[in-house]
C-alpha cells in the first residue's frame, strides 16, 4: 500500500546572541481566616488560606499554593527561579489540625514555566508555601520571601528565509500502517508481517525501519512547536541468522499510546490524560535501501548502586466513552446508572506481587442528574470503601452534578 502526503511546515532560521540576566523581586503572603473549599456540588471542607491563594490540588490536596506571574523582556528563550530569604512562622495547633493528613514539602520549592502571551514572554510562578522541618524543626508557613529569576534572553534577528518539507516520508515506497493501544514494549513477528502483506522473500533485516510519534495529545497551545513529519523509532531486529529475516525471527519496538500518564506535582500522584479522539495510535512500517535506526546498547554505570528498588507503583484505569449528557463538546461518561440499572461492575484487575502493607488509592468521578439527592457507594472486593453523596438539581439551567474524589 502506498501513501502520498504532502507536508508543508514553516520553520525561521533564527541568528542570536545568548545573553544572562537577572530580576529580583519580594513577596509577602498575608495569611487570612481559613478557606471554604467546594468539593464538587455537594461537600464543602475548610483550609488555610492567604490573599490570592490557589488550590490546584483539589479535591486531593487542599493546600494552597501561591502562583504568580512575572513579565519578562522579548527575547527570553529560558527561565529557572530560586527561593531567597524565606521567612516562616510557625503552625499552630489549629492550622495542623485543618490541614489533617497533607504532606507538607520539606521546604518551599518554587517552579517557573516560561509562557508566551501576544508574543510576549511571562514566567508562571508557582509555590507550595510551608515546610515540614521550619523553625525549631517544626511545621511552619511561608510568610515572606525573595525570588531570584535568572533568565536568558536572545537578540533574535530573524532571516527573511522559509523552508519547507518537500514531502513526507510516506511519498515513496511501501508502507504498511500498525495500529496500538497502550505503552508498552511490541513484538512484531515474521507471520505478523506476512499477514500485512509484504513481501518476506529477501528481506534485508538492517533495511526494516519503523516510524511513529506515538498517539498522545498535542498541545492545544498557540506558540507549541510542531511536528515536521514522521519520526523514525530505533528498533531492536532479532534473527537466527546475520543478515536474513526468516521464520522465528521478530522484531521489538517501544510504542505510545492514545493515554499519558502524569505525576501530578501537588498530590504526588499519576494520573491520566486519554485521547479525545481515538483509542488507538498507528506506526508506519517500511523496507528501505538503507539500514534503519536500532536500539543501542547503553554502557554499564561505573561504581557500586547507591539505592536498590524492591517495588514500584503499579496504576490502572476503567475509562469507557459511552454517554455525552448534552450531546456536545469532549466531556463523556462509561457506565450509566438508573433506577432498573443500581450496580455497575468495573472489571477485574490483577496486580501481581502486591504489598498489602501499602495503601491503594481509587480515584474516580461522576456525573449525576435526579430531583433528589443520589448517593452511591464504591465497593472493592465486596467491600465499602467510600460513600458519596450529590444534590438534587435546583432549575431549568442546573442540568446535572459532578463529582471528582479519590479514597485510599
Amino acid at each position: 500500500m502506498k501513501f502520498k502526503i504532502l507536508l508543508l511546515t514553516f520553520i525561521a532560521f533564527l541568528s542570536a546572541d545568548l545573553t544572562h540576566a537577572q530580576l529580583n523581586q519580594r513577596f509577602s503572603l498575608q495569611w487570612e481566616a481559613p478557606a471554604m473549599l467546594t468539593m464538587g456540588y455537594d461537600s464543602a471542607v475548610k483550609s488555610l488560606y492567604f490573599k490570592d491563594a490557589k488550590y490546584p490540588g483539589l479535591p486531593e490536596s487542599i493546600l494552597p499554593v501561591f502562583s504568580k506571574r512575572i513579565a519578562l523582556p522579548d527575547g527570553v528563550t529560558s527561565v529557572r527561579v530560586t527561593l531567597t530569604d524565606a521567612a516562616y512562622t510557625r503552625l499552630d495547633p489549629e492550622e495542623l489540625k485543618l490541614l489533617g493528613s497533607c504532606t507538607l514539602p520539606a521546604g518551599a520549592q518554587p517552579e517557573a514555566t516560561l509562557m508566551f502571551e501576544k508574543r510576549k514572554p511571562f514566567a508562571l510562578i508557582s509555590l507550595t508555601p510551608f515546610s515540614s522541618n521550619g523553625p525549631e524543626g517544626l511545621p511552619a508557613k511561608l510568610t515572606s520571601f525573595s525570588l531570584r529569576i535568572d533568565y536568558e534572553k536572545t537578540e533574535a534577528v530573524l532571516k527573511e528565509t522559509r523552508t519547507y518539507a518537500s514531502n513526507s516520508v510516506l511519498a515513496s515506497g511501501d508502507w504498511y500502517k500498525i495500529y496500538i493501544q497502550d505503552n508498552g514494549i511490541y513484538k512484531l513477528t515474521y507471520n505478523d508481517m506476512k499477514s500485512l502483506g509484504m513481501n518476506m522473500s529477501g528481506i534485508n533485516p538492517a533495511n526494516i525501519r519503523l516510524y511513529g510519534n506515538g498517539g498522545q495529545l498535542l498541545n492545544e497551545a498557540a506558540g507549541t512547536e510542531r511536528i515536521d513529519d514522521l519520526a523514525e523509532n530505533a528498533i531492536q531486529v532479532v534473527t537466527a541468522n546475520p543478515g536474513v529475516f526468516a521464520q522465528g525471527d521478530y522484531i521489538l519496538f517501544y510504542g505510545q499510546g492514545t493515554r499519558t500518564w502524569n505525576l501530578n506535582p501537588f498530590n504526588g500522584r499519576m494520573e491520566h490524560v486519554s485521547h479525545f479522539y481515538d483509542d488507538k495510535s498507528c506506526y508506519f512500517l517500511t523496507i528501505s535501501n538503507e539500514p534503519g535506526k536500532r536500539i543501542q546498547q547503553d554502557a554499564i554505570p561505573a561504581g557500586e548502586p547507591n539505592y536498590y528498588s524492591v517495588s514500584y507503583t503499579a496504576y490502572t484505569v476503567h475509562e469507557k466513552d459511552n454517554l455525552n449528557l448534552i450531546k456536545s463538546g469532549r466531556k463523556w461518561f462509561g457506565e450509566k446508572l438508573d433506577y432498573y440499572n443500581r450496580t455497575a461492575d468495573l472489571g477485574s484487575y490483577q496486580f501481581p506481587d502486591m504489598i498489602l502493607s501499602e495503601p491503594v488509592t481509587v480515584r474516580y468521578g461522576f456525573a449525576g442528574r435526579a430531583s433528589e439527592q443520589l448517593s452511591y457507594n464504591i465497593l472493592i472486593n465486596d467491600e465499602i470503601v467510600a460513600t458519596n453523596t450529590m444534590a438534587k438539581i435546583t432549575g431549568s439551567n442546573d442540568y446535572a452534578r459532578e463529582l471528582t474524589t479519590s479514597a485510599t
